[in-house]
């Protein structure tokens, strides 16, 4: 869609009426004295994001405030100046002659599309100002007033500054950019007259780094996965966030209780939770059915093929939380050669039955046919895989392994007052459940995620695809993708070394 007028200008609607025009040119000098569906890592940046920006908004329900002057009915015909040099006073009349339709009449609906009535210049004499016919008798017979007795000239009042006609904000495209432009971004610019232009990303990095290398900064938020966000504001590549600026509905400060400690932070806000969980085919478990994590692991009590993605992440981390590590020591485990096998141990127990895969469709279409009884996947792509298909696939949240997007504004922004604004809108409890009711990535606000119950035209009851859900996130882990990027470098070449190795089933 085309690309709107940013209007940033905040002299660009300067008032219609040929007589404003002038008292604006004549007097502004003395005023202006004091003024992946899901995110997958598999998901390589192989090139910078191509977009084609997608205005949002321009076809709200509630149009843009005008930002059009009104005169009132009647002209001024003169004003008098008067101008001191070098101790010399001078007195001149400026006359402003009106044109001939004046006073002007009601604009038209189309007003605003037509040219607009040509000024006349005004006209400076030192003659005296021509009186009153009516009142020229009583002007005969009163003393004549000297030119410092006469009234001061009133300054015009200071123009406000307006906001933005439209945000540029960052985003993923997909299923989870469509979710976001019909419950964030349609509403907010039908409440505000703010349009809302998207550029789609691939991640945030790219983007982040074309922001460092380039000024203006041409985006005003950006909604980026968290360990994005987290190297950026460390790195000073994004705007501290004062939470006292962010208000609930009721005006009250947000409650960072409320909120999952990572969507709170100095510089990030809000924003959903995906998860790597385990779904299972429901028609090979019809009397005993698996309830934990550790079932996963057991192809004893429950036979069956599994299905694994060829990546160490998430995987290890599951194998740990399996094992009876609990998931707040999960990553200090994991840094020792003693963690790794243990691991890697535990995956062991299930080596022989597991099929490696390495699309992230591939979980769910092994789930449906057959090939599989359980299988590693992504929590969005089950939901819009499965639901409305008459699948037999169903989903264990216990120790699922999480990741969130988050909100932030980048440092340079212009419209920083704006991108708060919509800030506000964005973290707000039922925003958050609208959204979530379209596409059950989780809401980072608990009260939000507890309302969560059907979707808006599926009819379906989400609350077993709902990551953040009370009883979807008893025992979760959420991904430490810095930490993988300390320690990748050791971790996936002993992984796909266990993999490839010679009691283990070739990777390929």
């Amino acid at each position: 869609m085309r690309k709107p007028d940013r209007g940033d200008n905040p002299m660009s609607t300067a008032a219609s009426s040929p007589i404003r025009k002038v008292a604006l040119t004549l007097l502004l000098p003395i005023v202006l004295v004091g003024m992946p569906t899901e995110h997958s890592p598999q998901a390589q940046e192989v090139t910078a994001p191509q977009h084609q920006p997608t205005a949002v908004g321009q076809n709200a329900t509630t149009p843009a405030p005008s930002s059009r002057s009104t005169l009132a009915d009647g002209a001024v015909s003169s004003t008098t100046v008067t101008v001191k040099n070098d101790g010399a006073v001078a007195t001149g009349v400026i006359k402003l002659d009106p044109p001939a339709d004046f006073p002007p009449k009601q604009a038209s609906k189309t007003s605003e599309t037509e040219p607009e009535t040509q000024t006349q210049t005004p006209q400076i004499s030192t003659a005296p100002a021509t009186q009153d016919p009516t009142k020229q008798q009583t002007s005969e017979t009163s003393p004549k007033k000297n030119a410092t007795e006469m009234l001061p000239i009133q300054p015009v009042p200071e123009r406000i500054p307006e906001p933005p006609s439209n945000l540029r904000i960052a985003t993923w495209g997909g299923a989870h950019g469509e979710a976001q432009r019909r419950t964030v971004f349609d509403p907010f610019a039908n409440n505000t007259g703010i349009s809302i232009e998207t550029i789609e990303h691939i991640g945030g990095s790219k983007l982040l780094k074309a922001t460092a290398a380039n000024s203006p900064v041409g985006w005003d938020l950006a909604y980026i996965p968290y360990h994005v966000a987290d190297a950026a504001c460390r790195s000073g590549a994004i705007a501290k966030i004062d939470a006292a600026n962010i208000k609930d509905k009721t005006g009250a400060r947000l409650d960072p209780a409320d909120f999952l400690p990572e969507a709170f932070g100095d510089c990030a806000l809000g924003g959903s939770v995906w998860s790597a969980v385990i779904g299972y085919d429901k028609r090979q478990f019809q009397s005993n059915a698996p309830q934990q994590l550790e079932d996963f692991f057991d192809t004893t009590k429950f036979p069956g093929k599994r299905g694994l993605m060829r990546t160490p992440r998430y995987i290890l981390e599951m194998a740990l939380l399996a094992d009876g590590v609990a998931p707040e020591q999960v990553y200090r485990v994991l840094e020792s050669d003693g963690g790794l096998q243990r691991a890697l141990g535990k995956l062991a127990t299930i080596r022989n039955d597991i099929v490696w895969m390495k699309s992230v469709r591939e979980p769910v279409a092994a789930l449906n046919d057959h090939s599989v009884a359980m299988a590693v996947g992504f929590s969005g792509r089950f939901f819009l895989e499965t639901v409305g298909r008459n699948s037999p696939v169903v989903l264990m949240w216990d120790g699922q392994v999480y990741d969130l997007d988050v909100w932030v504004i980048p440092k340079g922004t212009t419209h920083i007052q704006t991108a708060l604004k919509f800030l506000s809108f964005a973290v707000q409890s039922d925003v958050m459940v609208h959204q979530a009711s379209l596409l059950p990535y989780g809401p980072t606000r608990k009260s939000a995620a507890r309302q969560v119950r059907r979707h808006a035209s599926l009819n379906v009851d989400l609350s077993d695809y709902v990551p953040t859900a009370p009883q979807n996130f008893r025992r979760a882990l959420r991904i430490d993708e810095i930490w993988w990027e300390k320690h990748a470098a050791r971790l996936i070449p002993a992984f796909r070394n266990w993999i490839d190795g010679p009691d283990g089933i070739q990777g390929e």
